[in-house]
């Protein structure tokens, strides 16, 4: 799940895959949750490039405005996930 999140996130894939490593997470966990999370972010990424030649067209806001919005989400959720742990360790 923390493969997942960090690649939806945006984050340099340098720095996840090192935090990833540090955590000790297990390779094969780590490659599921990496190619799962690559992919929501690929659309936009993809549009983007289709109209770059137009970047105040909607088409290219909209995918900044998902990109964002994939960011923040995956932000919320770990972050919500990391305050039940905590909760269930205290």
């Amino acid at each position: 799940m923390l493969a997942f999140l960090l690649r939806c996130s945006g984050l340099s894939i340098n720095i996840g895959s090192l935090y990833i490593g540090a955590m000790g997470v297990e390779f094969r966990t780590y490659l599921l949750g990496s190619v799962l999370g690559l992919i929501p972010a690929m659309l936009p990424y993809t549009v983007m490039g289709m109209s770059a030649a137009e970047p105040g067209s909607p088409i290219f806001i909209g995918a900044i405005v998902a990109e964002i919005g994939i960011t923040v989400a995956a932000f919320l959720v770990y972050r919500t996930l990391r305050k039940k742990k905590k909760q269930e360790v205290s």
